[in-house]
């Protein structure tokens, strides 16, 4: 669609965390396209094949979607991401979208408002707070990401088109 998907608030989020400990990873990017990010603790990773990426997912403390509010976000995404991320037994940070909602509530997902750095960062401190709810989210979402396996999908289709087909 042209537009970022939140690399840049993620790394304005890091830089407001202002720690010594936060490290920002992203995977399948390419640094060179990255706004400037010196004072920030960052490992990037260039494009990894999807049967590798579990193990780097698994190490981050807390997953975040910082999708823009725009309406293709809001009504017309089919969040891939969204359920990688909720098999993995991490807690999720998402903007609070219909799109998202659709799949997720509160919990399953910790909602920020809106994607800015401050929102982010804001998400991320309540989720280190709150360690009992970090876990809680976790294995809220991770429970529920069974419910959306390819198997899974396909079964529901071929219910689906088999009512409406006439014999």
């Amino acid at each position: 669609m042209g537009e970022g998907k939140g690399v840049e608030k993620l790394i304005g989020a890091v830089r407001e965390l202002d720690d010594k400990d936060s490290l920002l990873l992203l995977v399948g990017d390419d640094a060179s396209v990255l706004p400037p990010h010196e004072d920030v603790r960052l490992k990037v990773v260039p494009h990894v094949p999807q049967s590798e990426l579990l193990p780097y997912i698994r190490s981050c403390d807390v997953l975040v979607m910082p999708f823009p509010r725009k309406p293709h976000y809001e009504k017309c995404m089919s969040p891939l991401k969204l359920f990688e991320y909720m098999a993995s037994g991490v807690p999720v940070i998402s903007t609070d979208l219909p799109s998202v909602r659709e799949i997720v509530g509160n919990g399953d997902v910790h909602f920020i408002k809106d994607n800015s750095h401050g929102e982010i960062a804001r998400g991320i401190r309540d989720l280190r707070k709150d360690a009992a709810r970090a876990e809680s989210l976790a294995g809220s979402s991770l429970e529920k990401s069974r419910r959306y396996t390819w198997l899974n999908r396909a079964e529901s289709i071929m219910a689906f088109l088999s009512h409406g087909t006439r014999d």
